[in-house]
């Protein structure tokens, strides 16, 4: 199994603008008070959109500022960090097994947050892997994975071509 780019991750230039759009709508569901961990986390962009109470733990492939934790999610076990609430935003599509992440993810809070591209929404299997997308699913096999992991979907939403999922 492949590690994840870290070169590519480095650069906060990979991360676009217009993904705060995603992180307001995702936000919403954060209740006040929580401690949120951001899986793959980037350049903390979500913790911008959180309530000034909460506490934030960014996990990325790469150290992102003060308690921040590093993790190669393809390659190494999840943090032995816990929150109430856990984000996955644009995360597994750069994940080698999607089903493993998601287990794993499950153990770090009893709820969440997950976008993903799925193949209905971005078909074209050449675009994906220039993106440097590791994994094609369905909407409804990603609703077998989240359920066989122990998520429950309390809501969808979607953001361009991503589905957004509420967990609990």
């Amino acid at each position: 199994m492949g590690a994840t780019d870290k070169r590519r991750w480095s650069s906060d230039a990979e991360f676009r603008a217009d993904w705060s759009d995603r992180h307001v709508l995702l936000a919403r569901w954060v209740l006040p008070g929580d401690h949120v961990v951001d899986l793959g986390s980037g350049p903390r962009a979500f913790e911008r959109q959180l309530p000034k109470d909460c506490m934030y733990t960014p996990v990325d492939v790469v150290e992102r500022g003060p308690g921040s934790k590093v993790c190669d999610f393809n390659r190494e076990p999840m943090p032995g960090v816990r929150g109430d609430f856990v984000l996955m935003s644009g995360v597994l599509e750069y994940i080698h097994d999607p089903a493993a992440f998601l287990a794993s993810a499950r153990k770090l809070g009893g709820r969440g947050a997950l976008s993903y591209g799925t193949l209905e929404e971005s078909p074209r299997l050449a675009e994906r892997r220039r993106k440097g997308w590791l994994n094609d699913l369905r909407e409804s096999d990603l609703i077998e994975l989240l359920q066989s992991a122990g998520w429950s979907i309390v809501s969808r939403d979607t953001w361009n071509y991503q589905v957004l999922l509420k967990l609990s």
